[in-house]
């Protein structure tokens, strides 16, 4: 970090950091924290899928039904994942247990501390610039094993040093699990 750079006020961060029931760390990132994403995708997806119905409403030729129908699927894939999918992050106990949950229904990946070589950055999402507003960059933290797999312990930090905050947390947290 660059020293006219302030550093990371943790009382500002999106994604809640709290004690685990172990005695280890839990980092929480919300569902539905980027809202500026998600209602951006949600107005792609309705005018696709009103498109869609359109063509099938006036019999277009099939291959531009389903080359919108396969877009308008893909989209709310992606509006699902930004409105209702939430991710924990519990270190204690000597493992990383990354807890996914879409409509409540969770997915957990469980890797020992001892397996974990780092914790690193990746840009995600990102937004272009336009005449109203500046291009800006979302933050995946990824668990990176001695195999060199990855696993995505976060996704969507919108401030790049609350990314670096929390990936530096993490490692700490996992170095003295």
């Amino acid at each position: 970090m660059s020293s006219s750079e302030p550093e990371f006020d943790p009382k500002t961060a999106m994604v809640v950091v709290r004690p685990s029931a172990l005695g280890g760390t839990e980092y929480y990132f919300g569902a539905a924290r980027n809202l500026g994403p998600a209602v951006g995708m949600t107005f792609f997806f309705l005018l696709f899928a009103w498109i869609t119905g359109a063509l099938i409403y006036f019999d277009v030729a099939w291959i531009f039904e389903i080359g919108f129908g396969f877009f308008s699927a893909l989209m709310l894939i992606f509006v699902v994942d930004l409105w209702f999918t939430s991710t924990r992050v519990v270190i204690e106990d000597g493992k990383v247990r990354v807890i996914r949950s879409t409509f409540g229904i969770p997915r957990t990946t469980t890797i020992p501390c001892s397996d974990v070589t780092d914790v690193k950055l990746k840009i995600g999402m990102q937004q272009q610039q336009t005449m109203t507003q500046d291009a800006k960059a979302y933050y995946d933290l990824r668990i990176v094993r001695k195999n060199g797999k990855e696993v995505t312990a976060g996704s969507s930090v919108r401030d790049k040093r609350e990314a670096e905050w929390l990936a530096e947390q993490m490692l700490l947290q996992i170095a003295s699990s």
